[in-house]
């Protein structure tokens, strides 16, 4: 399991000038449900899930942004150009002894997103939202990750790539998944798919 919540969003700046937008977020992660001993041969999946994973992580700073590609008035359809990067602290198992350990990683993503409208039949007043985003990850580890975690070999750079989707429609529905895949990830326990 896998929980994150934006604590808060900011600007620094001035207004319709220059403005940083800042998010915090927090989470908490464990095992899976009924896991039993499965959780821990696995070693520790949440550790590299909240890795490549932008919204994970017990402490999360970022700043992230969006361009639209059009200048015109937005249009219920848009492609945008989208960029984050951040810091967080995140929780793991070391490989052998499973012992738990923490430490930073800084990361950065970009890609593209689609988006278009979505709503109930009948119901066009309360319009949602249908998007599609494809994102390129870059994680850089601290010497803690290095040092402890216990999967060869030793990296301290990782990247990878994420295809998620969503529709959110007000007081009706808010679902999104998303898949996130390491690119030449050396150790095993990289190379599987994760989604969320």
């Amino acid at each position: 399991m896998n929980a994150s919540a934006r604590v808060f969003k900011l600007y620094i700046g001035k207004p319709k000038k220059f403005m940083l937008p800042l998010s915090v977020y927090s989470g908490v992660s464990g095992n899976n449900f009924n896991a039993g001993n499965t959780a821990t041969s696995r070693g520790s999946e949440q550790m590299v899930l909240g890795l490549i994973n932008p919204m994970s992580g017990v402490f999360n700073l970022s700043t992230e942004n969006t361009f639209r590609f059009k200048k015109k008035p937005k249009s219920l359809t848009d492609l945008s150009a989208v960029y984050q990067l951040g810091e967080k602290m995140i929780t793991g198992q070391q490989a052998f002894t499973f012992k738990s350990f923490s430490f930073f990683s800084a990361y950065a993503n970009t890609g593209l997103l689609f988006q278009t409208g979505a709503w109930e039949k009948d119901k066009e007043k309360n319009m949602g939202m249908f998007w599609l985003l494809f994102r390129l990850h870059l994680v850089q580890t601290s010497n803690t990750f290095q040092a402890l975690s216990g999967y060869p070999p030793d990296k301290a750079f990782f990247k990878g790539y994420s295809i998620g989707t969503g529709i959110e429609i007000n007081n009706v529905l808010n679902i999104k998944s998303y898949y996130y895949r390491y690119l030449n990830p050396g150790a095993s326990i990289f190379k599987y798919p994760f989604t969320s």
